[in-house]
């Protein structure tokens, strides 16, 4: 029985990303005070000339970066931070703006989450120090397994 229910697997690859370990449940609405000169939209994200940033079910992101541990406090500010930077490395964002404006965001939603002052700029010193390489363009890495 278990012989014939094998043999009848027809194998295929499987394409996959890395580095993530949340994904969205439902759809993430943020107003924010900064917006782009055009409307853009992706497959997850969207971000209007309204200022409204909306994140779609199925977004995957890895979590807040560094020495650190995800928790209540910020993990919606890492959502809309690696979003963010998600624009920017896709090219439709430019890094020199937005950058520092999506860092400022991630400490501001990180403090209104419950984060205590002292975290939350460590959180922004590390995105803002050590986050630069992540908002360039890079290409998307995809690996594949299987024959």
């Amino acid at each position: 029985m278990i012989a014939s229910v094998v043999s009848r697997i027809s194998l295929k690859m499987i394409k996959y990303r890395e580095g993530y370990k949340y994904q969205l449940a439902e759809d993430a609405k943020f107003d924010l005070s900064f917006y782009p000169s055009v409307n853009i939209k992706t497959d997850f994200i969207e971000f209007y000339i309204t200022g409204v940033f909306v994140i779609k079910k199925g977004y995957a992101w890895d979590g807040a970066s560094g020495p650190t541990w995800d928790d209540e406090t910020n993990l919606q500010g890492s959502c809309l931070h690696d979003a963010g930077y998600q624009l920017m490395r896709l090219g439709l964002l430019d890094e020199t703006v937005y950058r520092i404006l999506f860092d400022k965001l991630f400490e501001q939603i990180c403090l209104q989450d419950g984060m205590n002052k002292i975290r939350a700029s460590l959180y922004f010193n590390g995105v803002h120090l050590f986050g630069e390489q992540y908002a360039r363009q890079q290409e998307d890495i995809i690996f594949t397994v299987g024959k």
